[in-house]
C-alpha cells in the first residue's frame, strides 16, 4: 500500500496540468486503497486527462486511459515523458496510441535513453502501473519481472537488473526515502594482495588443483587470524593472475618412470640393447651407449674392452624376429548403444530426415520427414567386460615368405587370472565348499550314483532313474504300494502306466514310459558297490574320475582338468591354463615354419607369470615351458643400481631373469594392433545394425560380454587368409618391425625412460602412404584424384548383410513416396 505522500509520486513522469477535484462531504463510503487502485483512483492516479481544456495534442496516454487500464496508461505515459526527454515528441501528432504503438515507440525511443532513464521507467511503471506489488509475485512466467520485460520490450537477458532495480525501490520504500535511479557507487577500495606469505599460500593451493575458491577461503582465513580486513574473489584472482601461471592440458602418459636414472629405465635400456645385439645388430653399432663416468655409470664391457657375459653374443646367442610370438592380455568393455563418430573421434550420432511411412525413404523435414529415435551410448553402474589373451607372429615359411598371422585368442571372460598359490587359495575354499553341501539328492557331488552311470538294477530306487526325483518316487510309491523299486516298475505292464499318471500328481505319463524303457534295461541283484558320495572324498574332483572310469561311461578326463572346468565356472581361472594356452597355440602358429622346433614367446611381465611357483612350473622339465620364454640372457640385469625418488642410490634384484614391465612400445599388440581390432568389431557392427534380433547369429554385437566375446573370437579366428581377419599380415609385420626396431632406438637414445608419444597413433602412418604415393604430407597444393579404393575384408556372415543393406537402399530410392 503506498502512502499518498510516496516520495516517488512527485516523480512520475507524467505530463498532467490540472489538479482533481477537493472531495465533497457527500462523497460516498470511502472505498479501500486496494479497491480505489483497482479502479485507478488511488491517490497515485490522482491527476486525470480532460482534453476539454487541455491546450496542445491530447496526451498519447489518453484512448487507453478511457478504457480503465492502469498499466497500459502508465505505458503510455511513460512513451510520452521519455519523447519529450530525448526531444522526438511531435506536437502536431493528435491521434490516440493503441497497445501495439506504445510498444513500438519503446522500441523506438529504446537506443536513444540512458540506464538512469531505463531504471525510472521501470521503478515508474513497477509502482504506478502495477501497484507495486511484494516480493513473493516477482519470479515465474507471469511474475512482476516477465510483465515489466513484455510491457518495456526488455531483453530476455535482463531479468536480474530488471529485479534489482524492484529490490532497490522496495528498499526505498521501507525506508521511506525516494528512489534514486542513479547508478550507486558501491563503497570500498579494491584491496591488493601483496604480501609475499598471501600470494605464496595462492600459488601452493592453485598448483595442488584445489582452485581459486579454496585460494580465496585460505586467505582470509590467514587474515581473520592476522585481525586483517577480508579480501574478495577479485582481489585473489588478480593476485593469481599477476604471478604469471602457465597452463598446460593435461595429456595422457604411459606407465614407467621418466628419469633415466632410475634402476627401471637402466634394466630397460640393458634390455633393448640385448635385444637388438640377438637380431643382427653388431656390437660396434651399439657400444656408443657405454656410459662408465659419473656415479651410475653403465658399462658394456671390461677393464680389457671385451664384451661383457650380458652383451657377448657368444653367450646370448642369436634370436630372429620371424622366431618369436608376442603374446599380450586386453580388456574389452561393452558397448550398449550407438557406437557413431567423426573425423576427430567425438563419438556423435549422424541422423536424417526419412518418410514416417517407410523409414527407409529420405524426406527433406519440409515435406515432413522425420528423424529415427535417438540411440544413446548407455553407461551402467556396473561395466561388462570381455577379457583375452591375444598372441600375433611375423613367421617365415619354408618357402621363404613372410607372413604375419595371428594365433587363437585365449578367452577369460567373466573370471579373475590368478597365480599358482592364489589360485591353490580358491580350491581349498571351493572342496571344503563341497563337502558341506546337503541333501541326498542326484547331485554331481552328492549322489549315491552318478546320473551319468547308465547301469540299473532291479532293486534300485526309482530316484536313480532319469525323470524321476525323490519327491516323485515318494508320489508313485503312495499311489501303487507294490512298485518298490526298479523291479516291480520293470514289471508293471505298459498299458498300466497311464492310470498310474492320471492318479499321481505332478508325474505325467511320458516321464512314466521314458523311465519304464530304462527300467527294462535293469539286471538283478543291486548296485551297492557303486554307491559314490564324493563330499566324502578327500579331493571330490578325483573321486568323480576314478568312479567314471570304474563305470567307463565317459571318456577319461583328468581330475585337474574338471577342477579347472568347475573353478572357471566360479569367475577364476589359474596362470598355468593361460601359459599351457600360449605355448601350444604358438606351436600351432609356428607349424611349417623355418622356427617350427625353435621358436619362442615374447610376453611382458605379468605379475602372474613371474611368479615364482609360476616359474617352477613352467621350469618343469615334463613341460620345458620356460626355455620358450624370450627373458634376458647372461645374468642381464640380475643386479641394477639405481636412483630412487628420494636422489638415493639403490641396487635391486627386482628385474632378474624377466621382462620388463610398463612398455607398451615394445609390444605391437598395445602400440596399434589392438585397435585395429576393436575398429574392425565396431564396423562389423555397424553392418549388422540392422538385424534386429540380438541372438541372431550373423549379428555382430558388443552389448554383453558373450555377444563381444563371439565377435571378437570371430574376427580374430586364425582361419581366415592373410589379407583378412581383424588383424592382416601386413599389419601385424608392420607393427612388429617398427616395435623390435624403431622403437628400441628411441628407448636407447632416452637413456631407457619412458618415451612419450612413441608407439601412439598419430597419423605417421598416414603421411607416409602421401609421401609414398609421391604427394606432399602436409594439405595443400594441387589436388590428384586418388587410384579407386580397395575392397575392405567383411566377414562372410556381415558381407551378406551388407549386401542386403545395399540393395535395399537402392530399392528405396527408386520407390515413389
Amino acid at each position: 500500500n503506498l502512502p499518498p505522500d510516496f516520495p516517488l509520486l512527485n516523480a512520475l513522469p507524467l505530463a498532467m496540468d490540472e489538479p482533481t477535484k477537493k472531495k465533497t462531504k457527500k462523497q460516498p463510503k470511502k472505498k479501500t486503497k486496494l479497491e480505489r487502485k483497482r479502479k485507478g483512483t488511488h491517490s497515485s492516479m490522482r491527476e486525470s486527462y480532460r482534453p476539454g481544456k487541455r491546450e496542445g495534442p491530447r496526451p498519447y496516454a489518453w484512448d487507453l486511459r478511457r478504457h480503465n487500464k492502469p498499466s497500459d496508461f502508465w505505458v503510455a505515459a511513460m512513451v510520452e515523458k521519455m519523447l519529450a526527454q530525448t526531444g522526438t515528441h511531435n506536437a502536431q501528432n493528435t491521434e490516440p496510441l493503441s497497445e501495439e504503438d506504445c510498444d513500438a515507440l519503446l522500441d523506438k525511443i529504446a537506443p536513444l535513453i540512458n540506464e538512469q532513464q531505463k531504471r525510472d521507467m521501470i521503478a515508474c511503471y513497477f509502482v504506478g502501473g502495477l501497484g507495486m506489488p511484494p516480493p513473493e509475485e516477482w519470479d515465474g512466467h507471469s511474475g512482476t519481472v516477465s510483465v515489466i520485460m513484455e510491457k518495456l520490450s526488455i531483453p530476455k537477458g535482463s531479468r536480474r537488473a530488471v529485479r534489482a532495480v524492484l529490490e532497490e525501490v522496495n528498499a526505498a520504500h521501507k525506508r521511506g526515502t525516494c528512489y534514486n535511479p542513479q547508478r550507486a557507487k558501491y563503497g570500498g577500495h579494491n584491496r591488493m594482495i601483496t604480501g609475499p606469505a598471501e600470494i605464496q599460500l595462492i600459488a601452493d593451493i592453485i598448483e595442488l588443483g584445489a582452485g581459486s575458491h579454496e585460494a580465496y577461503l585460505s586467505v582470509n582465513q590467514v587474515r581473520k587470524a592476522k585481525g586483517s580486513t577480508h579480501v574478495g574473489k577479485s582481489a585473489v584472482c588478480a593476485a593469481y593472475k599477476r604471478l604469471l601461471p602457465v597452463v598446460t592440458p593435461i595429456g595422457d602418459t604411459k606407465q614407467g618412470n621418466r628419469n633415466p636414472r632410475s634402476a627401471w629405465a637402466i634394466a630397460r635400456k640393458g634390455w633393448c640393447l640385448q635385444l637388438l645385439l640377438m637380431m643382427g645388430v653388431p656390437f660396434e653399432s651399439l657400444i656408443k651407449f657405454e656410459d662408465s663416468t659419473g656415479d651410475l655409470p653403465f658399462k658394456m664391457t671390461d677393464d680389457a674392452g671385451h664384451p661383457l657375459p650380458q652383451y657377448d653374443i657368444s653367450r646370448i646367442g642369436q634370436v630372429a624376429l620371424t622366431q618369436i610370438a608376442f603374446w599380450d592380455e586386453t580388456h574389452k568393455k561393452c558397448v550398449i548403444g550407438g557406437q557413431g563418430h567423426n573425423s576427430r573421434g567425438a563419438t556423435v550420432l549422424t541422423r536424417f530426415h526419412r518418410n514416417p511411412n517407410n523409414m527407409s525413404q529420405l524426406l527433406s523435414s519440409e515435406l515432413g520427414g522425420v528423424l529415427r529415435p535417438e540411440t544413446p551410448e548407455l553407461h551402467v553402474k556396473f561395466e561388462k567386460e570381455s577379457r583375452f589373451s591375444l598372441g600375433v607372429a611375423k613367421v617365415e615359411m619354408l618357402s621363404g615368405e613372410i607372413i604375419g598371422k595371428n594365433a587363437d585368442l585365449f578367452d577369460y571372460t567373466g573370471c579373475w587370472l590368478h597365480s599358482i598359490s592364489s589360485f591353490k587359495v580358491r580350491t581349498d575354499a571351493r572342496i571344503a565348499h563341497i563337502k558341506t553341501l546337503p541333501g541326498t539328492g542326484r547331485s554331481i557331488w552328492n549322489a549315491k550314483r552318478d546320473p551319468s552311470a547308465k547301469l540299473f538294477f532291479d532293486e534300485d530306487g526309482l530316484e536313480l532313474l532319469p525323470g524321476i526325483s525323490e519327491k516323485k518316487a515318494a508320489a508313485i510309491l503312495e499311489t501303487a504300494p507294490h512298485i518298490l523299486n526298479v523291479g516291480c516298475f520293470k514289471a508293471e505292464p505298459r498299458s498300466a502306466l497311464s492310470e498310474i499318471a492320471a492318479r499321481t500328481k505332478g508325474v505325467g505319463l511320458a516321464t512314466l514310459e521314458k523311465a519304464h524303457d530304462v527300467a527294462q534295461t535293469a539286471v538283478p541283484g543291486n548296485g551297492s558297490h557303486l554307491v559314490c558320495d564324493h563330499r566324502l572324498a578327500a579331493d571330490p574332483y578325483d573321486s568323480q574320475v576314478e568312479f567314471e572310469k570304474e563305470l567307463g561311461v565317459r571318456d577319461e578326463v583328468s581330475a585337474e582338468k574338471r577342477l579347472a572346468k568347475d573353478m572357471r565356472s566360479q569367475g577364476h581361472v589359474c596362470v598355468t591354463e593361460l601359459v599351457d594356452h600360449i605355448m601350444k597355440a604358438s606351436a600351432k602358429v609356428m607349424e611349417g615354419t623355418k622356427h617350427a622346433d625353435d621358436w619362442l614367446i615374447y610376453h611382458d611381465a605379468l605379475v602372474q607369470m613371474t611368479d615364482k611357483d609360476t616359474i617352477a612350473w613352467m621350469a618343469d622339465p615334463e613341460r620345458d615351458y620356460l626355455r620358450r620364454w624370450l627373458v634376458p640372457r647372461g645374468g642381464l640385469n640380475d643386479i641394477v643400481t639405481g636412483e630412487t625418488k628420494n636422489g638415493d642410490l639403490k641396487s635391486t634384484n627386482l628385474f632378474a631373469n624377466r621382462v620388463l614391465g610398463d612398455s607398451p612400445e615394445m609390444m605391437p599388440l598395445d602400440c596399434s594392433l589392438n585397435k585395429d581390432a576393436d575398429d574392425s568389431v565396431t564396423e562389423h557392427v555397424n553392418y549388422t545394425k540392422s538385424l534386429t534380433d540380438p541372438d541372431d547369429y550373423r549379428k555382430f554385437d558388443r552389448s554383453t560380454p558373450s555377444r563381444q566375446t563371439r565377435a571378437y573370437k570371430r574376427l580374430l579366428d586364425p582361419i581366415h587368409p592373410p589379407d583378412g581377419g581383424a588383424l592382416t599380415s601386413v599389419r601385424i609385420i608392420q607393427d612388429i618391425d617398427r616395435c623390435m626396431g624403431k622403437h628400441l632406438w628411441s628407448i636407447l637414445d632416452a637413456g631407457g625412460a619412458v618415451v612419450p608419444d612413441l608407439g601412439s597413433r598419430n597419423g605417421r602412418r598416414a603421411e607416409r602412404a602421401r609421401e609414398n604415393l609421391g604427394l606432399s604430407a602436409n594439405w595443400g597444393g594441387a589436388r590428384k584424384k586418388g587410384p579407386a579404393p580397395m575392397a575392405r575384408w567383411v566377414h562372410p556372415l556381415a558381407q551378406a548383410v551388407r549386401e542386403a543393406n545395399i540393395a535395399a537402399s537402392l530399392a528405396a530410392a527408386n520407390t515413389d513416396l
